[in-house]
């Protein structure tokens, strides 16, 4: 769908002279009221609250509003791909590189915290409420992590100390991968409010994709970090690092045209819910 002709008009359902259901816009109980009033707190139609969960629904600003969390979410996943990249050329300035992972991660953090502001009208909370909240969880610990990361890089530690920092940004890893599967997890139930359920799919996909390679990345971590491998057991970590990387790349390009496909609907939703909203 590229261009909206009209939108056809909410009509009372005359099932429901009366409804006990929160406003749409402000959350306001609507007990008692009939479904061709309007909110007493904020004036909208009372009738919009009984449409479902469909995002067309929803308040037009909080539409415009996850849209740019997912635009942001593509930037700093494009950003991510790049940095990767160029971390092979840059392999001795670790400052450089850890700079450009803290720049996606802001970027990350912008575009997630957007996407993941609540339905004004708490539709959708009984559904991924949990996820979106540990989303946001998350995405602190991240930077938090990258904070420990530099100063591991850029200062002298004692063993004890050094060891207990690095246990640290192992758990952060951890939490990390947590974030990976609730956003997909996330993205997959606010595709289907569109619904778009090829989208919906596609993000369930790679909730468990993505979410695993992350995993093997994790696992081989603390593998040298703590198991200090024997030379063979290095050609093996070669491999399934390799392998891992290959996977991510595969993944990440299909992730970014998800984003990219959300972007788009979520944009026809927002004109849809403009119109519906000023009907």
């Amino acid at each position: 769908m590229t261009a909206f002709k009209s939108v056809h008009p909410i009509l009372p359902d005359a099932d429901a002279a009366m409804l006990d259901a929160p406003c749409r816009k402000c959350q306001y109980n609507l007990r008692g009221l009939a479904s061709d009033g309007r909110c007493p707190e904020c004036g909208t139609p009372v009738a919009f609250s009984t449409q479902g969960d469909l995002i067309r629904y929803s308040d037009p600003a909080w539409i415009r509003s996850i849209r740019r969390g997912v635009i942001f979410s593509m930037i700093a996943t494009a950003i991510g791909v790049v940095a990767m990249l160029l971390a092979f050329a840059f392999r001795g300035n670790q400052i450089a590189q850890i700079a450009s992972s803290f720049i996606v991660e802001l970027f990350f953090l912008i575009g997630a915290w957007l996407l993941t502001m609540p339905d004004p009208g708490g539709v959708g909370e009984d559904k991924y409420g949990r996820a979106r909240r540990v989303i946001r969880f998350t995405l602190f610990v991240g930077l938090a992590n990258h904070a420990v990361t530099f100063a591991l890089q850029t200062s002298v530690w004692t063993p004890p100390a050094r060891a207990a920092l690095q246990m640290l940004g192992c758990v952060a890893a951890v939490v990390g991968v947590v974030g990976q599967f609730a956003t997909l997890s996330y993205l997959s139930q606010l595709a289907l409010r569109i619904p778009d359920d090829r989208i919906a799919r596609r993000a369930h996909f790679l909730m468990y994709a993505l979410g695993m390679s992350d995993a093997v990345f994790v696992v081989l971590k603390v593998w040298v970090l703590f198991a200090r491998p024997r030379a063979w057991a290095a050609v093996v970590f070669g491999l399934i690092s390799l392998l891992t990387i290959l996977a991510l790349v595969v993944f990440v390009m299909m992730d970014l045209i998800m984003l990219l496909k959300l972007q788009k609907r979520l944009k026809e939703q927002a004109v849809l819910a403009a119109q519906i909203w000023v009907s």
